[in-house]
């Protein structure tokens, strides 16, 4: 029964089905590449993450003179840690900008619309703005917020959780 027992442990470990925690290092690392690049390349910058791996994924604008600028930044703050560049869409500057936007129109959501909105928040990868509302018809917010917005702004609209830890925002 013994070595029966250890070859489900030693096969469930094989297949991936006990997974490590990232190295709580990692997060740190992430922490000092995003005050940086938020710091002195929020044009360029939009979001960092650690994936599953303890991998720090920097998103970042490509074609621009100074994002060569932005992956030495990043490289100088991430230590022993693995890091991989991935192309955004928009900077923290833009997306913080149509958060602000959203922000600003929070009574109009509310007494114009009935939408309780809950948290605005940008995209660690740079494809724009969530918006959480704490309505049930999310299709008739996602159409009234692509209205107010236009298709070209990259909002998205959830739903709140039923449950969890749910995004920061205003």
């Amino acid at each position: 029964r013994t070595s029966v027992l250890l070859v489900v442990v030693v096969l469930a470990f094989a297949a991936g089905g006990c997974s490590q925690e990232p190295d709580p290092a990692a997060f740190d690392a992430s922490g000092r590449v995003d005050y940086r690049l938020r710091t002195f390349f929020p044009q360029l910058y939009a979001g960092v993450e650690v994936d599953d791996d303890g991998r720090i994924i920097v998103y970042r604008k490509p074609g621009d003179v100074n994002t060569a600028n932005v992956e030495v930044a990043a490289r100088d703050e991430v230590g022993k840690f693995k890091v991989e560049f991935r192309d955004a869409r928009f900077s923290v500057t833009e997306m913080n900008s149509l958060a602000d936007r959203v922000a600003v129109d929070l009574s109009y959501w509310r007494e114009q619309r009935s939408f309780h909105v809950e948290g605005v928040t940008t995209r660690v990868d740079g494809a724009g703005v969530n918006v959480v509302v704490g309505d049930r018809d999310l299709d008739r917010a996602k159409r009234e917020f692509r209205d107010r917005y236009g298709d070209d702004e990259p909002v998205f609209v959830l739903a709140r959780s039923r449950g969890g830890v749910g995004p920061a925002g205003y």
